[in-house]
Parts: structure tokens; C-alpha cells; sequence
């Protein structure tokens, strides 16, 4: 996807073709004719643009092609080639640009997707995949009203899923929320990807987490709202932005611009300001260990983006804050099971987080009466992960990083061990040391031969 925003007081036509990589408007649409051709994209693409001192976009304004078919290269004017021409017409008065090329794997349907609210047009772009049951339990969290007062742009139904594209239901739920903040934007793209409880799922965390992704654009013909969750570097999710000598600035996906949007970041870029950042997902933080036995002396750091100026912590979220300090010590006294809640206000935002089931704590003389491997923490992890099992008695271990295909990447270990609490860190790296790439991998326990379970794992680098 890409976007290009002129500087007050110029409009997009009158960037000329000039010299260099992406240095004017026709550089991004031929970026997104690359992008569709019927080798990599056979599913349509969209454009659409505002008019200098409008904020509404009517039909004359967008153009889609939908569906399967030929794409460029094949002889046949393309509605891309109309809107260029109308585009860079100097008498159009272009000011904002928004363009997509989508590659999915069902439904066909106009991408940018558009929202009309009072008396503004806000668009939409989004690069990745929100996954069914989040799909589902925003659908419900909306509800069959909002549908019949805010149609879909893809024809899709409430009660059917299947009719719905993820990347449209997101947008949906983000305008809600800013509909919810008096149209305040920030606020509600805020609200939005920190609301922790959609259905029961607890959208902040997954959404933080980097799964799904839901790296976007959202406009309101006067400013850019750039989002980027997702933590892989050089894939197709990044986003980026450069500002032009000749009085632009253009956005992309794919290959890096000058500036890369940060993970958990909103940029602002407005006609006639320097980008602005907010870091979202502000609370975030570890605990080590995470597990022991009674007094259990825990150290806790926070990892909050941002800029937080006090913290309050609940070690075991019964609604009594324990501390204000930044990274405070806690001493369980106690065996259970506990939550752990932080708190931050950064001058901008009050947010929290809780970690449930975070931080175990047994009795000295409760020993594990079964083999137990646990799921390990944290997942998706970059670079490190802790594995940790359990075992009753002493026993010779066997514990392994296996790829998706089923080849051996690393044996953790495979020696006696005696019974009890135990944890590994795998690095990410193999036998001989060679850091392994992003991807699924699955880690196995045997004891004595036999097989106890097998977790899967994902590493995102």
C-alpha cells in the first residue's frame, strides 16, 4: 500500500517527474503496478484521492478493479492509468493519495475502504491479517445496529463472517471507537487498540503481541494516521515514510523509505506540521523468575514504549497497588498462582496491563507429582524464549527444537535431571550456533524415551 500527502500550498500534481527512487508520485504508482500483475496479485488493487480544502470523496474520486483477471502488461488501459491522469491534472487540485494492491486469498472488494461520518470521508488501508475469531468478536462487539447505520463497502452481512473482509471490519471497529472520542482520532485509534475486552478476547494484548498485524493507514483528508504493529523487519508489512525536497511526502509498504514506522507507533503527518509519534501498547514489562518456591524474591522491569512518568504496580491484582517504583522487587511469601497488574500514565494516556497466571509460587514441600511441559514464555519472542517443565522424580530428560518440517534444530538438553521446577533458554540459534530465521518451531519433551508433549513456539525476528 502506499499513500503521498503534498505540503501546504502545493497539490500532488505538481511533483514532476525527477531523477531517483520515489522522489515523485509517479514512482509510487508504478510501485503499484509492480505490485499487480498476475504473477504476485490476481485480486485487484484501488486508488482514491482528496481535493485541496475537501475532506470528502465522492465517486469521481476512486477507482477500483475487482477480481480476478489481467493486470498490467497485457495491453488494456487499466483504471489505475485513468486515475493517474486524473490525479496529476493540475485543475483536480489532489492533495492526499491513497493506494492499495491486494493479494488475498478470498473476496474481492474496493481497498482503500471509505466511511463517511458527518461531514468527512475517512479512508482506510491495511497491510496483514486479523484472524476469524477476532474477525467474529468484533463483528458481534459492533453489532447488527451499527451495520444498518454504516453499511459495509464489501457487501458484508452481519451474522456472516465469511462475508466480511478483515481488513474492513478493522476499520469499522477503529471508526466506532473515534466516533465513541467526538471524533477525536488519536483518542480513538488509542481506545481501539487498547481495548482489552472485545468478546472476551483482550485485543490490546493480541494486538501488541505482533498477531495479528494490523499495520494501517487512516485519513480524514487532512492528515495521515500511520499504525505499524507488526515486529518483523524486511518483509512485506513494513512501513515507511520519506518527506521530498519537492514538497511531498510519500508513504510505502515493502522496500524502506527514509524513515521506518517503529513497532506499536502512530505517525501524524498533517499538510503543514513535522510528523508527530505516539508510542501505543505503552504498558508492557517482565518478571525474573516467574516461578519458585516460597519466599519467592521476584524482580520486575518495566518495558513500556513510550515516555511513562509514574508507574503502580499490583503484584497480585487484588485492587491494592504495592509499588511506584519503576522496576520494583516483590517477595511472594505465599504458594498460588498470581496476577500482576501495571500501571502507567505517560502526561498523554492512563493505561494498564495485567498478566494473568504470570508469576507461580509453590509450597517447598509440594513437589510435581507428573511430567509437565509447559508452553513457553515469551510468545512470539525475539530473540529468547524460557521453556521450563516439570518432574517428579529424578529422571533422564530429552528436550529439542524441531523446524516445521521436522528436522532437529537444537537438543536443549539430555541428561538426568533431578525432580522438580526446571526452565531453558533457547536463544534462537541451532546446534552450531547460526541464528535461525523468523518461523514456527515446535520443542518436544521425552523422559526416559517417552514422549511427555510438544509445544509450538513462533519467532519473529
Amino acid at each position: 500500500m502506499m499513500a503521498l500527502i503534498s505540503l501546504t500550498e502545493y497539490t500532488i500534481s505538481e511533483q514532476d517527474t525527477i531523477p531517483g527512487s520515489y522522489n515523485d508520485p509517479y514512482d509510487f504508482f508504478e510501485f503499484m503496478k509492480e505490485c499487480s500483475d498476475s504473477l504476485t496479485n490476481d485480486d485487484g488493487y484501488g486508488i482514491l484521492y482528496y481535493k485541496d480544502g475537501e475532506v470528502v470523496v465522492d465517486s469521481t474520486q476512486k477507482w477500483y478493479k475487482i477480481g480476478i483477471g489481467s493486470w498490467y502488461g497485457d495491453g488494456v488501459e487499466e483504471p489505475l492509468d485513468i486515475a493517474i491522469d486524473e490525479i496529476m491534472n493540475e485543475d483536480n487540485d489532489a492533495v492526499l493519495v491513497l493506494g492499495h494492491d491486494r493479494n488475498g486469498e478470498i473476496g474481492y472488494g474496493n481497498h482503500p475502504f471509505t466511511f463517511k461520518w458527518q461531514d468527512t470521508t475517512y479512508t482506510f488501508l491495511h497491510n496483514g491479517t486479523v484472524y476469524n475469531d477476532h474477525k467474529e468478536a468484533i463483528m458481534n462487539y459492533l453489532g447488527v445496529d451499527w451495520f444498518l447505520q454504516h453499511p459495509s463497502n464489501w457487501n458484508g452481512q452481519y451474522g456472516d463472517i465469511g462475508s466480511f473482509i478483515d481488513s474492513e471490519l478493522l476499520f469499522h471497529y477503529i471508526m466506532n471507537h473515534i466516533i465513541d472520542n467526538n471524533g477525536d482520532i488519536i483518542s480513538g485509534i488509542y481506545a481501539a487498540l487498547n481495548n482489552a475486552n472485545v468478546e472476551g478476547y483482550n485485543l490490546q494484548e493480541e494486538f501488541s503481541s505482533g498477531l495479528p498485524v494490523i499495520n494501517f493507514i487512516l485519513s480524514d483528508g487532512i492528515s495521515l494516521y500511520i499504525f505499524r504493529n507488526f515486529r518483523l523487519l524486511g518483509n512485506t508489512s513494513n512501513l515507511s515514510y520519506e518527506i521530498y525536497d519537492n514538497e511531498f511526502i510519500g508513504v510505502k509498504t515493502q522496500e524502506s523509505l527514509d524513515n521506518r514506522i517503529l513497532p506499536n507507533t502512530l505517525v501524524i503527518i498533517s499538510r503543514n506540521e513535522e510528523p508527530f509519534y505516539i508510542e501505543y501498547y505503552n504498558p508492557q514489562f517482565s518478571a525474573e523468575p516467574d516461578s519458585g518456591f516460597v519466599p519467592l524474591e521476584v524482580n520486575f522491569v518495566d518495558e513500556s514504549n513510550g515516555d511513562p512518568t509514574s508507574w503502580q504496580w499490583d503484584f497480585q491484582n487484588d485492587g491494592i497497588y504495592d509499588s511506584s517504583e519503576q522496576n520494583p522487587t516483590f517477595i511472594y511469601n505465599y504458594p498460588g498462582i498470581y496476577d500482576v497488574k501495571l500501571k502507567i500514565n505517560d502526561s498523554t494516556f492512563v493505561d494498564s496491563l495485567v498478566k494473568f497466571n504470570y508469576i507461580t509460587v509453590s509450597d517447598t514441600q509440594i513437589l510435581p507429582i507428573n511430567c509437565l511441559l509447559n508452553q513457553n514464555y515469551p510468545n512470539p519472542f525475539n530473540p529468547t524464549t524460557t521453556i521450563s517443565f516439570s518432574i517428579p522424580e529424578e529422571i533422564k530428560v530429552d528436550l529439542s527444537v524441531y523446524n516445521i518440517k521436522g528436522q532437529k534444530v537444537k537438543t536443549m538438553a539430555k541428561d538426568y535431571f533431578e525432580k522438580g521446577f526446571h526452565k531453558l533458554i533457547w536463544n534462537g540459534k541451532d546446534s552450531s550456533g547460526k541464528e535461525v530465521g523468523s518461523g514456527v518451531y515446535f520443542y518436544k519433551l521425552k523422559t526416559d524415551g517417552k514422549s511427555v508433549g510438544t509445544k509450538k513456539m513462533l519467532l519473529l525476528k
